[in-house]
């Protein structure tokens, strides 16, 4: 096929150029803020979200398995303990994988189940909140004020495992051709 038309010239192109075209991995998993089952809550933390794909996958155990969200939520585990979950972001063509152990906790105070931990933070002193167990009765109206089921250091990421990237390429050539 020949294109007939004449030339067209033009002396603008559009190019987007990042600052930071590559993804950072890394993400935070904190348990339910609402649920005394062990239930649990991840969050990206890389800060290179535009048009990223995200593949979480949550360890042996966890229901679902895996999640392409950005920062799923309500992952059921079925027993407590280290778990390794991986998030794997895909960004303009570069990849970024981090692997972090998370420790499932329980979070009842007792073998009946009839005391759960809660983050209580008390009014007036925002600034100081404490690790308690309540009563399951008293849960309803600690939650309603705004204390938390779980301890009060949130984050449940125990150590770093792996952090790997992968830049397809640093090097971009351009060819032009006349119409």
């Amino acid at each position: 096929y020949f294109d007939r038309n004449e030339g067209v010239m033009t002396n603008t192109t559009l190019n987007t150029l990042r600052e930071q075209p590559y993804p950072v991995a890394d993400f935070e998993a904190k348990h339910s803020c609402s649920s005394a089952d062990i239930i649990y809550d991840f969050t990206y933390t890389g800060g290179t979200a535009d048009s990223a794909l995200f593949e979480w996958n949550f360890g042996t155990g966890a229901i679902p398995s895996t999640s392409t969200l950005e920062n799923p939520s309500n992952i059921s585990y079925a027993s407590v303990g280290t778990k390794e979950v991986t998030l794997t972001i895909n960004r303009f063509g570069c990849t970024a994988t981090i692997s972090k152990i998370i420790d499932i906790i329980d979070v009842y105070c007792d073998k009946k189940k009839k005391k759960v931990m809660i983050c209580h933070v008390p009014q007036g002193n925002s600034g100081k909140p404490q690790t308690i167990c309540v009563d399951k009765n008293a849960l309803p109206s600690h939650l309603a004020h705004g204390d938390c089921i779980g301890p009060c250091n949130s984050s449940s990421n125990k150590e770093i495992k792996q952090d790997s990237y992968s830049i397809l390429s640093s090097e971009v050539s351009l060819s032009v051709y006349p119409n």
